[in-house]
């Protein structure tokens, strides 16, 4: 089977998610193109990985902006490459099967590929709708209402249009597939595929020293920063914690929207020798950050969107035996109790965090034992061994398509 995976939003690499499903596909025999966007200084077509990646350029992005609004310019984009590009690369490498990833194009795939006969899967990596919501933060204020009132609506009925259309819906933790079998989804149309750890991937990264950080009790949070994460509550626990554990020091390994007014934010409350911004790290360098830690933190804020999240980090957390605190927005809370690896506090109470980043340092067998738990949960459970049993046994479905 020749498989067409989608993905618009960004250019490629990285994605993580994507490179794990594709090298798995393509591991089993099938042959994997991936359409993308073409970055600065990126080839045309090239093989990566052994995906067969196909990149254009929008030949809106020739016009000057100041010429376009925002929307046309989206809509422009979406005809081209939905009537353009996708036929082209169907008829020219024989695709047999789409595999469009997250919501901006899944209506439009969804629809062509009911118009050609071929079967669509929507690969939900974010709750978008939800996302876009909170990431209106960072759009001009004149924008905000018009987006919150026209656009968000709008993207909640391409969604469902899209789940009516898709042949096959992946979803990243079970709380979002309740959130589709709500929506009346069939529950032989979804299949949980979660975001968990290539142990093959984590287990070359080179064993890390503690040398700088030998005389330091390491918190650590991996991962982007955006107001959604919650990693203000994470520094105003700080100064309570430093009460109790003088050598204290937080790691905070990544970069985003919202640096800005986190390093204010430890300016004004005197942390900037027990705080660390590491700015973007390559993968192996996080990894070794992680190791080096004592407790790793998800101080994420309760959200429709985070309520039903799988992040990276949890499994990568996981994976090197480190005890971990999360708020306790719904699917953490849950796998946090069922693994019993790591701790809840309340979301936005930098207080409850505090506790928790205390108890674990006054009770290291706790710690050790909370470490070991989340270990073999991932060994076990939580990795893309099991993961990828799930998107085969998916594809393997769809056989039926063409009886």
């Amino acid at each position: 089977m020749n498989i067409l995976f989608i993905l618009l939003d960004h250019c490629f690499p990285p994605d993580i998610r994507v490179e794990k499903e594709a090298r798995s596909l393509i591991a089993s025999g099938y042959r994997v193109h991936l359409l993308t966007r073409r970055g600065k200084y990126q080839s045309e077509y090239e093989k990566l990985y052994g995906i067969h990646v196909h990149r254009f350029s929008n030949p809106a992005q020739r016009i000057p902006s100041k010429m376009l609004s925002r929307f046309i310019y989206y809509l422009v984009y979406r005809l081209y490459v939905t009537l353009v590009i996708i036929p082209r690369l169907i008829k020219n490498c024989n695709i047999d099967a789409l595999h469009v990833h997250d919501l901006p194009f899944a209506l439009a795939v969804s629809i062509l590929g009911k118009l050609i006969g071929r079967p669509v899967i929507f690969d939900m990596h974010e709750h978008y709708p939800v996302l876009l919501s909170l990431d209106l933060i960072r759009y001009p204020k004149i924008i905000r209402p018009i987006a919150r009132s026209s656009l968000v609506p709008l993207l909640v009925i391409e969604e469902k249009l899209s789940f009516r259309l898709a042949t096959k819906i992946i979803v990243i933790v079970e709380e979002e597939e309740n959130r589709l079998l709500k929506s009346g989804v069939s529950a032989g149309k979804i299949s949980v595929i979660w975001n968990v750890p290539d142990l093959d991937q984590l287990n070359t990264i080179i064993k890390t020293k503690k040398n700088k950080f030998e005389n330091k009790f390491v918190i650590s949070y991996v991962g982007g920063f955006d107001r959604y994460r919650g990693l203000e509550t994470l520094i105003m626990a700080m100064p309570l914690i430093l009460k109790r554990i003088p050598n204290a020091y937080l790691l905070l390994v990544g970069s985003g929207h919202n640096e800005d007014s986190l390093r204010r934010l430890v300016k004004i409350w005197s942390l900037n020798k027990s705080v660390k911004f590491t700015g973007w790290v390559p993968f192996s360098h996080a990894m070794g950050y992680i190791k080096s830690s004592d407790v790793c933190v998800i101080p994420y804020c309760k959200t429709r969107f985070t309520n039903k999240s799988f992040p990276n980090k949890l499994g990568q957390y996981m994976y090197f035996s480190k005890p971990i605190i999360t708020s306790d927005v719904d699917s953490f809370k849950r796998i946090v109790k069922e693994e019993r690896c790591g701790l809840t506090f309340k979301v936005n109470d930098p207080k409850d965090l505090a506790k928790k980043v205390i108890k674990i340092y006054e009770n290291p067998l706790l710690a050790k034992e909370l470490g070991k738990n989340g270990q073999l949960a991932i060994i076990k459970k939580y990795n893309w061994y099991v993961a990828s049993d799930r998107l085969l046994e998916l594809y393997g479905e769809l056989r039926n398509f063409y009886k």
